[in-house]
């Protein structure tokens, strides 16, 4: 998609000197090591739950792992840790973490609607 856009915009402004789009082998940023069996290690390591485990490995790739050592232990048999934001959704309390001290998120509305997805509606400035 990205090379897709590249070539648009060169042939768009008639970039006659531009270089061969690269992203091909560009890795993003987690994807050092990544596999996709990856969120089982998680799932032994954390006794986190297995949805959860895949939804990190999918959002965060290897920095799953740090998502994952920054949650707290839930109380429950199972899963032992990663607690929920809410019931329904996979996202967990360690994700919130992360966001402010490694993507330095600054506010609530910040972490949950743009990190989340969660879509909030609320009155105020």
């Amino acid at each position: 998609m990205a090379e897709d856009t590249i070539d648009a915009a060169v042939q768009h402004f008639n970039l006659t000197h531009a270089r061969p789009c690269r992203t091909k082998g560009l890795k993003l940023i987690g994807a050092e090591g990544w596999r996709p069996t990856l969120y089982l290690p998680l799932i032994q390591m954390y006794g986190i739950d297995t949805d959860v485990a895949k939804h990190l490995v999918e959002s965060y790739g290897n920095r799953a792992w740090t998502v994952a050592s920054m949650t707290e232990i839930t109380g429950e048999r199972w899963p032992v840790r990663g607690v929920r934001l809410s019931k329904m959704y996979r996202y967990i309390e360690g994700e919130v973490r992360y966001a402010v001290h490694y993507e330095y998120a600054e506010t609530a509305i910040d972490v949950l609607a743009r990190r989340t997805r969660y879509r909030l509606k609320y009155r105020g400035s």
